[in-house]
């Protein structure tokens, strides 16, 4: 099956649901926009609306963005129709509340853009229309930063236009990094790129707090751990080598580095690791279903 929608640049995007994730996203794009990084082959947005339920929520985006953005307060209905693409940047359990009341003819041939854990494309095609296009998307907090990673998923069995694809990479690619793969990893994807951040901020505290018991103070302590875990993930993205064989490189027979090395297996921090990302991929898929 073919889907006739077609992006050209300047299209309209709406966040629906401007929470951390959602924000995210908007603050990237047009952070990138600024700086003129733009893909000859991608449509670009050109006007940005937001949907919020509350004054504060207002003014807040109003003080960062200013005349940039269109706020809609309490009128998501309004929003969704003017806009070419609607991202969904609302927690999971608020989506039926959300998107129910809304005409599904608002969406029809429109692209939405779910950042949902555990929402599937066919339950968000289910909750808008049958005429759009679903993706999903998980990306992460560091995307704050425009160091995000995001795992993008298309609908399968239908052939879309290649501005739609393209689009989609470009928005998150000004988060960080992406990559498309099929929707049975969106909630490995949850997991992994999604939770881990928080995974990873555990074990930078855990190496200060080793630190800091040595005597080192906790500000540089907090510092030289966070640099360190920095460093070591540019090694394993630029040298191309396996995480092991660069361990190996830094353990001399003897030495400190498999003493301490040793300490970490014996206290099962490998495997303690590797079930927090079981049982967080456990979680999303209950989370996309029906509660009973």
């Amino acid at each position: 099956m073919s889907s006739a929608i077609e992006l050209k640049s300047n299209y309209t995007i709406c966040i629906l649901g401007c929470g951390t994730m959602g924000t995210a996203v908007l603050n990237a794009i047009i952070l990138s926009l600024k700086e003129s990084n733009t893909d000859n082959a991608a449509p670009v947005p050109g006007r940005f609306l937001a949907c919020v339920n509350s004054q504060g929520s207002a003014d807040r985006l109003k003080a960062l963005y200013g005349d940039q953005l269109e706020i809609f307060l309490g009128d998501n209905s309004k929003a969704v129709e003017q806009s070419d693409v609607v991202l969904l940047g609302c927690k999971p359990f608020m989506a039926d509340a959300i998107l129910s009341p809304l005409p599904k003819g608002l969406f029809d041939n429109k692209i939405v853009i779910s950042l949902l854990a555990g929402k599937t494309i066919a339950t968000l095609t289910e909750l808008t229309s049958q005429s759009s296009i679903v993706a999903r998307a998980m990306t992460n907090t560091p995307a704050k930063l425009r160091e995000g990673m995001t795992v993008v998923s298309l609908p399968s069995g239908v052939k879309l236009d290649p501005s739609v694809q393209q689009s989609i990479e470009w928005i998150f690619n000004q988060t960080g990094k992406s990559l498309f793969l099929d929707e049975k990893y969106q909630d490995v994807a949850t997991a992994l790129c999604g939770s881990g951040p928080a995974f990873v901020f555990t074990i930078i505290e855990s190496l200060a707090d080793g630190a800091v018991k040595m005597g080192m103070p906790y500000p540089v302590a907090i510092e030289c751990a966070a640099q360190v875990v920095n460093g070591a993930a540019k090694m394993v993205l630029e040298s191309g080598e396996h995480p092991a064989v660069l361990k190996s490189k830094v353990c001399t027979p003897a030495g400190t580095t498999i003493g301490g090395i040793m300490v970490l297996e014996e206290n099962g921090v490998r495997s303690g690791v590797a079930k927090a990302v079981i049982e967080s991929t456990n979680i999303a898929t209950a989370l996309g279903k029906p509660n009973k």
